[in-house]
């Protein structure tokens, strides 16, 4: 999933490299990030968090909530976008940015290494493939 936030960043980075060129493309360019935005938040919340073998304890439900919050504050963000697209009134990222930076920051130092604590390496493994499953799949 890391991975997945280099590609992440660098799609909204071509988005934002994109200004110069005509409506349609902008907005090509900026449906292609969030398909793989929307992707990357299915399969953290289908399958990991959503996992049977996931300890539903206090912190780690906190922990849930969180991500998820900070999800739909990103997609928020990302409609904002779309909108500003589509009345051709201008886009500006810096909002949308800033909340993945913070939000993958997050992630990478406080939930997938709490994940790598509680999930057994079978369930690991479960998860690895199901990721595969929904990436084949799409």
């Amino acid at each position: 999933m890391i991975k997945d936030h280099f590609r992440l960043l660098s799609l909204l980075y071509g988005f934002e490299m994109n200004s110069d060129n005509n409506l349609d493309v902008k907005i090509e360019s900026f449906k292609t990030f969030k398909w793989h935005l929307e992707k990357h938040i299915f399969v953290e919340e289908r399958a990991i968090f959503l996992s049977d073998k996931y300890d539903k304890s206090i912190e780690n439900f906190s922990l849930l909530l969180e991500i998820s919050k900070q999800h739909n504050e990103i997609i928020k963000e990302v409609k904002n976008v779309i909108q500003n697209l589509k009345t051709d009134s201008g886009f500006k990222t810096e909002k949308l940015r800033t909340l993945l930076n913070k939000h993958l920051i997050f992630e990478e130092k406080n939930a997938y290494p709490r994940l790598d604590e509680i999930i057994s390496e079978s369930e690991k493994n479960r998860i690895i493939n199901s990721i595969k499953d929904i990436i084949s799949e799409i």
